[in-house]
């Protein structure tokens, strides 16, 4: 057969391209290997996620890979052509950092980088998740520190029940009411794109939807619908992200809890268990669990490092039951009383511990019924500190730190008139109160 002009060029650019393809196997690409950053924002407790244009060696990437300014962390193996850092300390809002990677040999075909490559990220400021107060308005929107930039992120027809933000911000849960009376869970992202619902629960409420430090696991509380239209009782569940399957977190069935909190480490689970009167904590890794007994629900104010928990319990003295602190330690298996009466005569919330491990907010109202919850700032070091300015005749909770532990969001609520609460910052280095939302509630960070 006789090949056309046409057809001796078609083969001879094939074999020109069979022998290129062959020597970038046996030298490695001699155009040499490209990084980029998938994201060039990330929030306080990252992930940067560096992306390559070929696979690479896992081990031999992380050795030429680092942080500017440093800061301590451990990167891992995103994808085969990716690797992500998570910081052990949250990246500073608002700053710049590089991500510098050295000339090496680190293509999984021997491809290299050719000469020293910077990536510049910034890290998001925090904004603030809440609910608007007031009929059909059980929606998430967010909003910057000082109120400005409210855009409303969820449209659920004012279903909203619950939600919780992702500790890298990207994503939030949320429960909505469906069709048939129960609730469902959503995921979306933190600009309130790609919702989705992510798991259909029919007439069964799944609610209190809360993210492993990870993302990759989200807990929740489900009550099966009884055949009488009742709810029957509360058990933890879990979904997995990633092979999108959900089961119970306790294989004993006999088992009951609500309200899921993962320690900030993901090592641990805690549930309130109403029948047994007491906190289960679970540890993940090894199935052991550790009981607490309390009788308040509350619980959950965990140490930065995941080994220890604040609690509330009921002890009784000469005046009667009093609200009291305790932390469990679960390196050492001991419990200790934080806070009580003969300390402080007061009703005691639970203490939000702050990132950096030095003090704790703690709602409290003194025993004389005569004034209300305030938020007192305690340095650990010498059980002291300042009580943020409160107003006469509303009480303020619903609080937590933002990842540099500089400031603290919380709901001011008042006690006399129509239920109308606002959401307001305190600022540690001030000592200044900011009001950021007017008749809001259910205030949140998200990074």
């Amino acid at each position: 057969m006789k090949l056309s002009r046409l057809d001796k060029i078609a083969l001879t650019l094939i074999a020109a391209l069979t022998v290129l393809t062959l020597l970038v196997a046996l030298a490695g690409n001699p155009f040499g290997l490209q990084a980029f950053l998938a994201e060039e924002k990330t929030g306080a407790w990252g992930p940067v996620t560096v992306e390559f244009s070929a696979p690479v060696r896992a081990e031999t990437a992380q050795i030429a890979i680092g942080i500017q300014p440093p800061v301590p962390g451990v990167w891992t193996v995103a994808a085969a052509n990716s690797l992500s850092f998570r910081p052990a300390i949250p990246f500073e809002a608002g700053k710049n950092y590089l991500v510098i990677l050295q000339p090496a040999a680190i293509g999984q075909s021997g491809e290299k980088l050719r000469s020293e490559t910077q990536l510049t990220f910034q890290v998001r400021s925090p904004a603030i998740l809440y609910m608007p107060n007031g009929e059909g308005m059980r929606e998430i929107w967010r909003a910057e520190q000082d109120g400005s930039g409210a855009v409303q992120l969820s449209q659920s027809g004012g279903q909203i029940f619950d939600f919780h933000a992702s500790r890298d911000g990207a994503k939030i849960a949320f429960s909505t009411r469906n069709e048939q009376g129960g609730f469902d869970l959503w995921t979306m992202d933190r600009n309130g794109g790609n919702a989705r619902r992510s798991l259909e629960c029919g007439p069964d409420r799944c609610t209190n939807p809360r993210w492993s430090p990870d993302g990759l696991l989200l807990a929740y509380t489900r009550e099966n619908a009884g055949l009488g239209g009742g709810l029957g009782a509360p058990r933890a569940w879990v979904i997995d992200t990633n092979a999108n399957q959900t089961r119970q977190v306790y294989a004993d069935t006999q088992i009951i809890g609500y309200g899921p909190a993962w320690s900030p480490d993901g090592s641990r689970l805690a549930i309130y268990d109403a029948v047994g009167d007491g906190v289960r904590v679970l540890e993940i890794a090894t199935g052991a669990e550790t009981f607490l007994p309390t009788s308040t629900g509350q619980f959950g104010g965990w140490s930065p490092d995941g080994n220890q928990m604040f609690y509330t319990a009921i002890e009784s003295d000469e005046n009667g039951p009093r609200t009291a602190v305790k932390l469990a330690n679960f390196s050492t298996g001991e419990v200790t009383t934080f806070l009580s009466s003969k300390l402080y005569d007061a009703f005691y919330n639970v203490p939000a511990w702050a990132p950096d491990g030095k003090y704790i907010a703690l709602g409290m109202r003194p025993e004389d019924g005569k004034t209300a919850s305030g938020i007192w700032i305690v340095t650990l070091a010498m059980l002291g500190g300042p009580m943020i300015p409160g107003q006469a005749d509303a009480t303020d909770g619903f609080y937590s730190w933002d990842a540099s532990g500089a400031k603290l969001v919380f709901q001011r609520t008042p006690l006399k008139g129509q239920y109308q609460p606002d959401i307001m910052l305190y600022d540690m280095n001030t000592g200044q109160i900011s009001l950021v939302m007017e008749n809001a509630s259910w205030p949140q960070w998200i990074p």
